[in-house]
């Protein structure tokens, strides 16, 4: 039955008496403000109950009033969409006690959905009910508290969505105790008060983690939040504040097929951030900000030379990217900075290839110059910079004065200048 938009206020006791065999009630979009106490009886093989975004024209009309029992009798119901929740101005905060208003908790629950919109709430589940099946929970509100958190119906959850400041249990995340969660999403509001979220790294059978809206630079154990996660597929980070990603975050994502960075504000990525991601197959990169560093100069060779990783890039794309100083006044071009952090590498990298690559040369030469008796032609073969002269002027002195006649001496100079005095 579909009963969505019809401006409904109000369900009187016994109303829905008649309709035994009704499995699908959508009383959605309504202006629903009071559910009487067995409001639902006789629908005993209703299976789908919706009572969400009953606001319909009016604002600030939320479900008020839910008597006990309301949902008592429905022994089938697996679904259940509640809308916002705004009882009276004296409860503070709100409360819902489920055991309360069903009686007895069905045991063929798998999705439920609970908000209390901008109010906190408090919510109690009172029931030690083993469910038939796993169960999806959906909660939303302003701060959530929960209560009886070592109850089985938690340990059903396999699909936790929090639209919240934080769900805690006592004094900590709800994570602790929904430890067969496969799927988590954590839709915060940049709250100094979320709690220590490295719990996280407990819920090893976690297959997508979405996180979004997070201050991630006030996590005391933030590089261990992710560990233990070997079953990971998918990570979501949409707008979350970092200092820096690295590979201190990626260690146990082995099985991660899919990342996903929506980032707020700059960030230093370092290169060791994918060094443990064999698996990944997509990377997703939107807004992203980097600091004027050459430990992000990687991400453009990587990006162009990975073939095993699609990456899209939006808003900038890659040629507009550009990364910026720390006094967050200059910008540059990523792309020319990157090709200047090349370069800078090679050329100081060749002050000492060079040195090496003629020193091997010339003893090689010698070498082959060499006949059966007399291999060499020199007793001594030195090659150094102009900083060993020193060496040359005062042990080699003494060796050519020891043997004057019969030592020869071939020298190699190379000069390796100072260049941070010339540029």
């Amino acid at each position: 039955m579909f009963l969505s938009s019809n401006k409904i206020d109000e369900i009187v006791s016994y109303q829905f008496m008649c309709f035994a065999d009704l499995e699908i009630l959508d009383l959605s979009l309504n202006i629903i403000s009071n559910l009487e106490d067995f409001a639902f009886v006789g629908l005993n093989n209703l299976k789908e109950l919706y009572l969400c975004s009953n606001n319909g024209l009016y604002k600030e009309n939320p479900i008020i009033h839910i008597k006990s029992n309301s949902f008592g009798h429905l022994i089938n119901l697996s679904t259940l969409l509640l809308g916002d929740l705004n009882f009276p101005p004296d409860m503070s905060p709100i409360k819902l006690h489920l055991s309360n208003i069903f009686g007895i908790i069905p045991y063929n629950l798998s999705n439920i959905l609970i908000s209390s919109g901008l109010r906190p709430m408090q919510l109690v589940i009172g029931s030690n009910t083993t469910l038939d099946q796993a169960l999806n929970l959906h909660i939303k509100g302003q701060y959530v508290t929960i209560e009886d958190c070592n109850s089985s119906l938690l340990t059903s959850v396999v699909t936790l969505q929090i639209d919240a400041v934080y769900v805690s249990c006592g004094n900590e995340l709800i994570g602790k105790y929904v430890r067969s969660v496969v799927s988590l999403e954590f839709n915060s509001m940049f709250s100094d008060n979320i709690g220590d979220l490295s719990v996280i790294n407990q819920l090893v059978h976690l297959k997508t983690l979405k996180l979004a809206n997070i201050e991630l630079t006030k996590q005391p154990n933030v590089a261990v939040m992710f560990h233990n996660l070997t079953k990971l597929q998918t990570l979501i980070l949409a707008n979350c504040r970092f200092f820096f990603l690295d590979g201190s975050l990626t260690k146990d994502l082995k099985a991660l097929t899919g990342l996903v960075l929506i980032l707020k504000d700059n960030v230093n990525v370092l290169q060791n951030l994918v060094e443990h991601l064999t698996s990944m197959k997509y990377l997703y990169l939107q807004g992203l900000g980097l600091y004027y560093s050459c430990d992000n100069a990687w991400l453009l060779s990587w990006v162009k030379d990975n073939r095993k990783v699609q990456v899209d890039m939006f808003n900038p794309t890659m040629k507009e990217l550009q990364c910026l100083s720390y006094n967050g006044i200059d910008h540059l071009n990523f792309i020319g900075y990157a090709e200047n952090c090349s370069f800078e590498n090679e050329f100081f990298a060749g002050q000492y290839i060079a040195p090496f690559y003629h020193i091997a040369s010339g003893w090689f030469r010698e070498a082959l110059r060499g006949n059966g008796k007399h291999q060499y032609r020199y007793d001594v073969f030195v090659s150094y910079s102009a900083k060993d002269e020193h060496w040359h002027g005062g042990t080699s002195s003494e060796l050519r004065e020891a043997r004057p006649s019969v030592f020869q001496l071939q020298l190699e100079l190379y000069c390796i200048l100072d260049y941070s005095k010339i540029l």
